[in-house]
């Protein structure tokens, strides 16, 4: 686990351009964590599938 990037990965403010860059090099501790965040879900379709999967209850 990277508490770093985990971190990164739940900041709201963090520029799209970061949060591409961050989807890039997820893995599952950080993918957890982007899947909590809708909003980077509906505004990324490159977010890998085992993070869209996440979003869904």
């Amino acid at each position: 686990m990277n508490h770093v990037l985990c971190g990164l990965a739940a900041n709201a403010a963090l520029p799209a351009e970061l949060l591409d860059r961050l989807i890039a090099v997820a893995d599952a501790d950080v993918a957890a964590d982007l899947a909590r965040r809708p909003e980077a879900a509906a505004a990324n379709p490159s977010l890998p599938l085992a993070v869209m999967s996440d979003l869904v209850p």
